[in-house]
């Protein structure tokens, strides 16, 4: 009890100075193949392996893979029961377990198996305690009583006893393996310390006299010629004549480690590293201490990341990165039994000794900076102190605390003993709204606004001035969320209704609002922080983004948006010079004012929280500045945040392929070439750049046969759909997590066979075939020419018969032109009238260009009350089997919608596959069964609360709104497509919308025409670029663009397949 009071007193001393870390738990719902890790290694590439009691897995960041015994496969491991892993200088990895040792070859994905009676290398006992690779890279194996020592190249094995002469320690395992500096072999066993000499290949046996009670050695390691035993969680150093010297004891069984010549003790509650001939604390954990034992670490090692895995016994892995923290964090738990009132943290300022934080519901918090204690400070336990709770904004001048509320200003002041006391200002008191920022000028005046006026308040002669804003009252300025002061001359106020300026030396009011047509006004309407930096420059943050004003003088400022793009909100700003620092709904942005490049943070990095307050921001005179947010404080000085420079390795992981019958996942590397069948339809290629500190974060990208970049954001894999036959060579780039880009590119190849009627061996026989008939044509001219006349005779009866051919094969032609052409008005009478259609969306177009008579694609709309459905499919095929499958399609919609009633598109979308793959898939026989489908997009237009919900089935929906597009894209699963994906989901997507904003809808048919200079694919990336040129046009227009832009496109190439492209704005007037 003594010891945990003296941890929780230091923990409590050092809330702010120690480097605590959190623990991320990585265990069996994660795909780890079970919770008890015997052993933990990061090979050379960066792959995390992780040894159990029940298999062996392999991590790269995303996911796991997990290999076990299979007594019907001989290149399995050979037991799942893990107990050492080690690497050697050829990359090869070596896993003990308790049925002998294996040597995995990855690039065959196989075991080899050593020791037992079967194997190449048979041991005497076949039960593996540890591995250790020594500096000439043999492999050193220990048994309950041998070592072995292989030698990798010609596997070559020497087998050597140490025996077990002690009874007392009989039940003690050999353990703790290491070589020491000297190049000899050191483990313990029992009460022994043993040491293999390696130039004369004996051991030196050291029998020890362990304390009273002591169980077994359980470690040994070596440190500036010092020898130091681990014994029931305490430590000793050997002395000259064997003697113990006892060093300290340990918090908790600790697991001794290796590392960049640093000799670390991972323990239950922290990380420790040894110095001066004892361990001392590195990292903390951040966890309650009095569950202290509640996971037993059972292997540690660190990775080139800093990123630290702890294997446990029963809560699987545990990892933290223990490099320098970016920043300092203050949550709600600042220490043990220490906590802030909330931590939604609205305000921020500081002094040398205290941090003060409002919060919106809870009060006042005054957190010492060197002890971490907290006092709250609140309506019920300060007297009237603080009269109200939900406190917005705090600033401080001179002795006085102003404090903006719910309920107005209110004024508090420091006697000189260091209390507060309240400062009576009835003026000030009287108000009773909310106040979100206030501002103080250089004479020490007070300005802030609330609705459509800007208040001025003297403290001195305690009056308040009521300045009104210069503008219509019904523009109705509900919010008045942050103000800022330009050289006491300019007052900018950030309302919901625009970025207010007022001029101080001639009372003059502007107004800039956002303007669609001109880039050069706000980006929106809504502005929530505003900075006015040391270059005079006056930051703006809004619901859209980061602008900038380089003159706020200016009478027509321009206003340059700084993060294009962007689709989050700007909370808080703070400039330090070169970079601009933003708080936002998802993480800290860095924005470099010199080359305009950015950088993101969030929780992964060491943040509290992803979402900040409006204002909670605040520059401390040392140069370090505080972010409040959703889940406390972020604390940082600027110049220290660095951006890690590792350069990841980039490896493959697996292949998945799709064809009719199902996938198969092939086991890949970089560098490896896989075949593809003629059936097979999709190739997904899964990668992971191998930096663990935040995975999320990495991002990737790829090229093919040479191209340019393309890239993927965070996503770890590639998809390739009905690849043309050929020879593809893929390669990935990936990034670590501050998004610098590995000079390590992997790549695989692709092979795409032809049919079989297009392979080389085909085009032989075809040239033979030839050859034969061109003999056999001049073997048979001489007979002809004998027959000349009567030849001639048949060629003239011939001719009269040909004739009358020709004339059936016209009325024929004619006869099934004029069915396909009736048969188009069928089809077309089950479509909607342009009338029609025009009636439900009058702000619409239809691009409908079929590439035969009759179409495979179709559009379909209908009104169901104050909602309207909107379709746009693509049926497998053109022409007359496209024709009949819309047919279908057309009366399985209506039965979906108008008859059974569903309303939501994924619903809609999982009916509409059930009742194809009913309909076309034979149960009896599947020569019967018809694999034909759907590509298609749903949407579900509520008229009165300006919601869609959307769903696509492979085919997405685009929406354009304020000069960007959004791609909602649609499940990777086609409607009906037999038994192939059976088991089909579908997500639904919810937008909300204005009258402005534009949706298209598409078949492929327009981005895989080819055409253009180099008679290439139009592709998606023109298509949706296109799009966003034509978006401000009227709807007659954008049609009439996109058929001419098609045209020219296409040229004289033929039109490989229908076409359908369906636009729309969500105003209904």
């Amino acid at each position: 009890m003594r010891f945990l009071s003296i941890i929780l007193l230091l923990l409590t001393l050092n809330a702010f100075t120690q480097n605590n870390v959190d623990l991320q738990n990585i265990n069996i719902q994660d795909g780890l193949s079970q919770s008890v890790v015997n052993d933990i290694l990061i090979d050379s590439k960066g792959f995390c392996w992780v040894g159990t009691q029940n298999g062996l897995n392999r991590f790269d960041g995303y996911s796991f893979k997990s290999f076990y015994n299979n007594p019907e496969d001989k290149f399995s491991i050979s037991s799942d029961f893990i107990t050492s892993i080690a690497e050697d200088a050829y990359d090869n990895l070596w896993i003990g377990t308790r049925t002998g040792l294996n040597k995995y070859e990855s690039r065959k994905q196989r075991f080899i198996h050593f020791g037992l009676p079967t194997n190449s290398i048979v041991f005497p006992e076949i039960n593996v305690s540890e591995l250790l690779v020594d500096n000439k890279n043999f492999i050193w194996v220990l048994l309950p009583n041998y070592l072995v020592r292989i030698n990798p190249v010609d596997l070559e094995a020497n087998i050597f006893s140490f025996g077990n002469n002690n009874q007392s320690f009989q039940y003690c395992v050999a353990k703790g393996l290491y070589e020491s500096k000297s190049g000899n072999i050191w483990f313990v066993k029992g009460n022994r310390l043993i040491m293999f000499d390696k130039v004369f290949e004996r051991f030196d046996f050291f029998e020890l006299s362990l304390p009273s009670n002591a169980n077994c050695i359980t470690d040994v390691f070596e440190y500036e010629q010092k020898m130091f035993l681990v014994i029931d969680s305490k430590l000793y150093e050997l002395q000259a004549d064997q003697s113990l010297r006892f060093v300290q004891k340990f918090t908790s069984k600790a697991f001794i480690f290796n590392t960049q010549h640093q000799i670390y003790a991972s323990m239950t509650d922290g990380l420790y590293l040894f110095d001066q001939d004892r361990f001392h604390s590195k990292v903390v954990y951040n966890y309650d201490p009095l569950s202290y034992n509640r996971f037993l670490v059972t292997s540690s090692i660190i990775d080139k990341s800093d990123n630290l895995w702890i294997g446990t016994s029963g809560k699987g892995i545990l990892k933290a990165n223990i490099a320098k923290q970016k920043f300092t964090k203050i949550e709600r738990r600042v220490s043990y039994n220490n906590y802030l009132s909330d931590d939604q943290i609205s305000s921020i300022i500081g002094d040398d000794q205290y941090f003060w934080l409002s919060t919106y519901e809870y009060g006042l918090n005054k957190v010492n900076r060197k002890t971490g204690q907290v006092e709250v400070l609140n309506v019920q336990n300060t007297n009237g102190l603080i009269p109200v709770d939900n406190i917005y904004n705090i600033k401080r001048i001179g002795r006085r605390m102003i404090l903006a509320t719910e309920r107005g200003v209110y004024i508090l002041r420091f006697d000189k003993n260091g209390h507060l006391k309240r400062e009576s200002h009835p003026k000030l008191e009287a108000l009773d709204f909310h106040i979100y920022n206030v501002k103080i000028d250089n004479k020490k005046a007070l300005y802030f606004a609330y609705g459509g006026e800007l208040y001025h308040y003297n403290f001195v002669e305690k009056s308040l001035e009521t300045l009104m804003f210069d503008i219509d009252k019904d523009i109705g300025v509900a919010n008045s969320y942050s103000i800022e002061l330009v050289k006491d001359d300019l007052v900018f106020v950030g309302t919901s209704h625009g970025l207010f300026r007022f001029d101080l030396r001639n009372n003059f009011w502007d107004r800039f609002i956002f303007n669609r047509d001109d880039n050069k006004t706000i980006s929106s309407n809504v502005i929530y922080a505003i900075d006015y930096d040391q270059k005079g420059r006056l930051w703006v943050g809004t619901s859209s983004g980061l602008d900038v004003i380089d003159d706020p003088f200016s009478k027509n400022p321009v206003f340059l948006h700084k993060l294009t793009g962007q689709k989050q909100t700007i909370y808080s700003i703070k400039n330090t010079g070169q970079y601009t620092w933003v708080g936002t709904g998802s993480g800290l942005v860095r924005y470099n004012t010199i080359d305009g490049s950015k950088s993101e943070f969030h929780k992964s990095d060491g943040l509290p929280c992803e979402e900040f307050n409006i204002g909670a921001v605040y520059e401390f005179s040392n140069g370090k500045v505080a972010f409040g947010g959703q889940g406390g404080v972020a604390y940082f000085h600027p110049d220290s945040v660095k951006l890690s420079d590792f350069n990841p390795e980039v490896e493959i992981s697996r292949a998945v392929i799709y064809n009719h019958k199902g996938k198969r996942e092939l086991p890949v590397y970089s560098g490896a070439s896989i075949s593809l069948k003629v059936s097979d339809f999709l190739t997904n290629i899964y990668f992971s750049a191998l930096e663990h500190t935040a995975p999320g974060k990495n991002l990737y990208r790829y090229k093919v046969n040479g191209s340019e970049w393309l890239d993927l954001g965070n996503q770890n894999y590639a998809s390739f759909s009905n690849l043309q036959p050929g020879v593809y060579k893929i390669e990935i780039n990936g990034s670590n997590a501050d998004r610098k880009w590995s000079s390590n590119v992997a790549y695989i190849t692709i092979n795409v066979p032809r049919v079989w009627y297009a392979s080389w061996w085909a085009y032989t026989i075809y040239t033979i075939m030839i050859l034969g008939l061109i003999l056999f044509s001049i073997e048979t001219r001489t007979k002809r020419l004998r027959l000349t006349n009567q030849v001639l005779k048949e060629k003239e009866a011939s001719a009269k018969q040909v004739a009358k051919q020709k004339d059936r094969l016209v009325t024929l032609h004619k006869d099934v032109t004029e069915s396909m052409k009736y048969a188009s008005r069928i089809q077309h009478a089950l479509f909607p009238t342009t009338n029609a259609f025009k009636r439900i969306l009058p702000h619409s177009f239809v691009m409908h260009k079929p590439k035969d008579i009759i179409s495979g694609d179709f559009y379909w709309a209908v009104e169901i009350g104050p909602k309207v459905c909107v379709t746009a499919v693509d049926c497998t095929g053109h022409g007359v089997p496209g024709a009949l499958m819309s047919v279908i399609a057309i009366e399985l919609l209506k039965k979906t919608i108008l008859q059974e009633s569903y309303r939501k598109p994924a619903d809609i979308l999982k009916q509409l596959d059930t009742s194809i793959r009913d309909l076309f898939t034979s149960e009896e026989d599947d020569q019967y069964t018809i694999a034909d489908g759907m590509d298609m997009g749903i949407c579900m237009i509520d008229r009165e609360t300006m919601t869609i919900e959307y769903s696509g089935a492979v085919n997405s929906l685009y929406v354009i709104s304020d000069g960007e597009l959004e791609e909602i894209k649609g499940n990777r699963m086609p409607v009906g497509m037999g038994k192939n994906f059976e088991n089909s989901q579908y997500d639904n997507h919810y937008i909300e919308f204005n009258e402005e904003m534009m949706f298209y809808m598409t078949s492929d048919g327009y981005p895989d025409q080819f055409g253009g200079s180099n008679n290439k694919k139009y592709k998606y990336n023109r298509f949706r670029n296109f799009l966003l040129t034509i978006a401000n046009h009227d709807m007659d227009m954008q049609q009439l663009l996109l058929e001419n832009n098609f045209d020219k496109w296409r040229g004289a190439n033929e039109q490989v397949d229908d076409v359908l492209v369906l636009g729309f704005k969500g105003k209904f007037v």
